[in-house]
């Protein structure tokens, strides 16, 4: 197909390549909610198990959970056709945390297959909501606090090479965003 026979749709669709698949498993649901709720407990369960592991407290973990199931300003994401592009987002993001964590938690050695997986869920929550570039301050902030806690656990040089691959993770999607639609302004 050439670019000028694309709609905008399709355009947005060429743009969001994880987001529109789960499209076309929602009109299979009835009601279309029901993939929505479950995405939904799915990312409270990774957030109680992210929490869990970063504060190594269970009981922070559940509530942290419990927090984001009940939080009302979750409600447009569930209940919503469109929202379900927020859910996934949220779910590769804390999928890529929690992987990130086994990575980079050894004080010894850099674990290599955990990082690539987490970059490769980081791709996907890229490929399925643009905010999703903004977590990689959130791993750049957790290794912050481990270093200013005193609890180091990689060196410096393999902490930037971590930092460096999810950039370059970053700039896949920008290149591949722009093949696909010809700009880089984000969809709706």
């Amino acid at each position: 197909t050439s670019d000028s026979a694309l709609t905008p749709t399709d355009k947005a669709s060429l743009a969001k390549p994880a987001t529109t698949p789960s499209y076309e498993i929602k009109e299979r649901c009835n009601p279309f909610h029901v993939l929505n709720i479950l995405i939904n407990a799915a990312v409270c369960l990774t957030v109680f198990v992210a929490v869990k592991k970063l504060f190594n407290s269970t009981r922070l973990g559940f509530f942290a959970g419990l927090l984001f199931a009940c939080h009302p300003i979750h409600t447009e994401s569930v209940a919503y056709v469109t929202g379900i592009g927020e859910l996934l987002g949220a779910l590769f993001f804390f999928l890529a945390l929690i992987v990130y964590l086994k990575a980079s938690y050894d004080q010894v050695r850099f674990r290599l297959l955990p990082y690539l997986l987490s970059l490769f869920l980081f791709l996907i929550g890229l490929f399925t909501k643009e905010h999703v570039i903004t977590r990689i301050c959130v791993f750049i902030r957790y290794d912050f606090i481990l270093f200013l806690g005193g609890r180091r656990t990689l060196g410096l040089l393999p902490r930037l090479g971590m930092y460096f691959g999810y950039l370059c993770v970053i700039g896949l999607n920008v290149a591949a965003r722009y093949s696909a639609i010809g700009y880089l302004r984000p969809t709706t």
